[in-house]
């Protein structure tokens, strides 16, 4: 998508007008409105963040006078590479500067203090700058050797344009976790903590989603004297809201109605389902599987009978594969070659791949409409085939998850509208609109909007209290980054039921002793808990982590850097655990920095990942 094209979507413009002629003035006149943008997936609503950037670059405006930049937030790192590499593509003139924050990020694009005129970082990153933890000074501060210069960070986010990006993810029941209270505990109050603070600090702050999760508003809102401004797309002209600015964009609205989707819910499992379908359904077909464990079968599965050229995606590949792949398939849809992805979660969101159909195991909503985004992107007149499997043995009463990550009852509940939806007419899947339905040429045809607003029509997200007081806390003046440190590791976490630990996968056996090269690319961000580690507990279940990492003379394998250099060492199982918590250990009398931990070569393959499930 060019700069013309993303400057002349006309929900694009109103963005930039509103920004300009009622956020920014009421900021200065204290009663501050936040604005909240209703866009399909792919309208490009992402990349306006790079044309508010430019604006405020300019000096030009009301909103230069009040921000000097645009920080982006995204759900995952992934994205993040996305849209610096997209947004730098965009506006080449050098106007704005374009960086990134993220774990296994090029450090040559790295900001971690997000001082650019443009920063793209994920939620994780964003809430450890926010809650004075800098990104870039986490070990010294561990280590002792610093007490963190968090004002910068902190400076920079409340002299920016705040941008949260499909934020409804953060939100309890729409997204992969493995203990969903404990999650509702963290990231949604964590994003309610942050804006509530933003808002009440007279920063100006926008909500962006495909989904409207309008329950959620008052929750975020909750106590705080800020109004939202919503902007969304009308289907008809002549559609009056007094809820939203509604936007008539001619152009996509046409696009949107030549692309149309014809929805099949299925009883059983995905393997079942897919035999079904494989041979009649149009493809490229993505195949979208809730857990790795259920996608590494499914994928076996077709492999093992040819039914296609079958390719496997989830988030335990190392980055240089995971690249290579993609560069595969994006070579694949250019020339129109048939295949099937199977695939986890991460193909909702920074996977840019156009599929002509979709077979996906039922989810709650939001993560079900970024998948359908995935299918017929460019918006051509066709109908495209999407097939929804609800399986009865994925039910978990006692957890209360849908295969162990989502919400039971959301999940039920998303489902069910569903069905009452398909009843009715076709589903617009793409349709992010005003409008609840649309008839024409007798048929009928639901948006995604209309089902939003049954199936988080119930009641609004909880937040923990608990939690939100001990996050408040941290920004009270008395408070530094070594006291947020000590919170953060007794948490584990901002937003986490689990942390994150870098795993290094070598081509050979690894031994002791100096490692020439340190290759970022063959790094894993890997669930702690995947690899048996309780950190809540202080403990570690062998068995489970010398499946996956290096273990000789009972210890393990990890990477440290020292003097700058990078050693192979090895740490005895308490000594990991409080290492991985820490973010340093102690060698040869010195601290020095935990970098990674090492993975047993043959518990990784370029085809399936990393063998965790």
């Amino acid at each position: 998508m060019g700069l013309v094209e993303v400057v002349e979507r006309a929900g694009v413009r109103e963005v930039l007008a509103k920004l300009e002629e009622e956020i920014a003035p009421s900021l200065f006149s204290g009663e501050p409105k936040l604005l909240h943008v209703e866009l399909p997936t792919g309208y490009g609503k992402s990349m306006t963040s790079a044309l508010i950037a430019q604006k405020i670059a300019s000096g030009e405006g009301k909103l230069s006078e009040y921000a000097q930049r645009v920080i982006h937030v995204v759900p995952t790192r992934y994205l993040v590479e996305d849209l610096v590499n997209g947004s730098r593509n965009l506006i080449r003139d050098g106007s704005v500067t374009v960086r990134g924050q993220c774990m296994f990020f090029d450090p040559s694009l790295k900001d971690p203090y997000f001082l650019s005129d443009l920063v793209f970082t994920t939620f994780d990153s964003y809430t450890l700058n926010f809650f004075k933890i800098p990104v870039g000074e986490v070990e010294l501060i561990s280590s002792g050797l610093s007490h963190g210069h968090f004002d910068v960070p902190r400076y920079a986010i409340l002299s920016a344009v705040n941008v949260f990006d499909e934020y409804h993810v953060f939100a309890p029941g729409d997204t992969e976790v493995m203990k969903a209270t404990e999650y509702e505990s963290k990231s949604w109050t964590a994003l309610n903590a942050i804006i509530r603070h933003l808002t009440k600090s007279y920063v100006p702050v926008v909500l962006e989603t495909a989904t409207p999760r309008l329950d959620a508003l008052p929750s975020l809102l909750n106590q705080v004297r800020v109004k939202p401004l919503r902007i969304a797309l009308k289907l008809n002209r002549d559609t009056e809201s007094h809820e939203a600015v509604a936007v008539y964009d001619d152009a996509f609205t046409n696009k949107l109605l030549e692309a149309r989707y014809e929805t099949k819910l299925e009883n059983g499992s995905l393997a079942d389902i897919l035999k079904k379908y494989i041979k009649e359904i149009e493809k490229p077909l993505l195949v979208a599987s809730n857990n790795v464990k259920t996608a590494v079968s499914v994928y076996s599965s077709l492999r093992e009978n040819g039914d296609a050229e079958t390719y496997l995606i989830h988030s335990l590949f190392t980055l240089r594969d995971r690249r290579r792949l993609l560069k595969r398939l994006h070579s694949y849809v250019k020339n129109k070659r048939e295949f099937v992805v199977v695939a986890t979660q991460v193909i909702e969101v920074g996977v840019n791949l156009d599929f002509a159909s979709a077979i996906t195991e039922v989810a709650p909503l939001c993560p079900l409409v970024q998948r359908v985004g995935r299918v017929n992107r460019s918006l051509e007149d066709r109908t495209s085939h999407v097939v929804i499997v609800y399986d009865n043995s994925h039910e978990y009463e006692k957890q209360g998850t849908y295969a162990g990550v989502y919400d039971l009852d959301q999940t039920k509940n998303t489902w069910d509208v569903l069905r009452e939806a398909n009843e009715k007419g076709e589903i617009g899947w793409r349709m992010t609109v005003i409008e609840e339905s649309l008839h024409s040429n007798d048929e009928t045809l639901v948006t995604v909007s209309a089902i939003a607003r049954k199936v988080y029509g119930k009641e609004p997200p909880k937040i923990n209290v608990d939690y939100q007081k001990i996050l408040s806390g941290l920004l009270d003046i008395m408070m530094g980054s070594r006291e947020a440190l000590m919170i953060l590791k007794h948490l584990g976490s901002f937003v986490r039921e689990s942390i994150i630990v870098p795993v290094y996968v070598p081509s050979e056996k690894p031994e002791k002793g100096s490692l020439p090269i340190f290759k970022s690319e063959l790094l894993i961000a890997c669930p702690a808990f995947k690899l048996g580690l309780d950190l809540a507990n202080g403990k570690l279940e062998t068995e489970i982590a010398n499946k996956v990492l290096e273990y000789r003379d009972d210890s393990f394998f990890a990477i440290v850097e020292k003097d700058g250099n990078y050693e192979i060492i090895k740490l005895k199982s308490k000594d990991l655990v409080e290492g991985i918590m820490r973010g340093f250990v102690r060698y040869e009398e010195k601290w020095v920095f935990l970098r990674a931990l090492v993975a047993r070569p043959d518990a990784y393959s370029r085809e399936l990942g990393l063998k965790v499930w």
